[in-house]
């Protein structure tokens, strides 16, 4: 009960807070409504928006879960707040592409984080943002947790051309968590009806196509070849 009633307490905060920013964004009152952001940090999630900045979105989670807020509908508002504040910032121009591209990999990998671990939060209206932040880090080099996410949510919505595009891109930086990885979606593909691998633009034939495809790319970065 004291759980539920604090998270709620949160969400009203959270509310009231993401309606100033989106006033003064119409308003192009940019640097206010990156203050009202930056105060909330500390305000609702308990973490200084210095911390913020450095911290990676694991490390994040990990602050999160050490002040017993590691909920779903939490990783969701904090995840609204770094794409409004990398909106903000791109539309000001005062920090780099590489903090932008920083901040947009961070909420991307809440949003997952929500929504790979709770049915209650997959919903249209979250995909919808995963997609668009999708696209605004289109191009750039994932870390290999953020990937694997990635390829997870692809999966989860079905879309399984896309999840393996992504584990063949995960070889690059991390060739043992892609061979564990596209072991497990194999596996998992293979376990699905012929009807909707169809539906996620797959077959049966390329999952055994895929498995190969996956140890000649492993071996040629390593020069080892995995047995299936």
């Amino acid at each position: 009960m004291f759980q539920r009633d604090f998270i709620l307490r949160m969400i009203e905060q959270f509310v009231k807070v993401i309606a100033k920013v989106l006033l003064n964004k119409e308003a192009g009152n940019y640097d206010s409504a990156l203050d009202e952001i930056q105060k909330s940090y500390s305000g609702i999630f308990g973490i200084d928006k210095e911390l913020i900045s450095v911290s990676s979105a694991e490390e994040i989670i990990s602050l999160l879960k050490l002040r017993g807020k590691d909920k779903p509908k939490v990783f969701l508002m904090l995840a609204e707040f770094l794409k409004e504040e990398a909106e903000i910032h791109k539309s000001i121009g005062d920090v780099s592409k590489d903090k932008i591209d920083d901040t947009n990999c961070k909420s991307l990998s809440l949003y997952l984080e929500a929504v790979l671990n709770s049915d209650e939060v997959q919903s249209d209206e979250n995909y919808e943002k995963i997609n668009a932040l999708l696209k605004e880090t289109e191009g750039i080099r994932m870390m290999p947790g953020l990937s694997i996410k990635v390829l997870r949510y692809f999966e989860l919505i079905g879309e399984y051309d896309k999840a393996e595009n992504v584990l063949f891109e995960l070889i690059e930086s991390s060739p043992s968590q892609a061979a564990l990885e596209g072991e497990r979606l194999f596996r998992s593909l293979n376990s699905k009806s012929d009807e909707d691998l169809l539906k996620g633009n797959f077959s049966r034939e390329e999952i055994e196509q895929g498995r190969t495809e996956l140890d000649k790319r492993i071996k040629n970065v390593t020069g080892t070849s995995r047995s299936w």
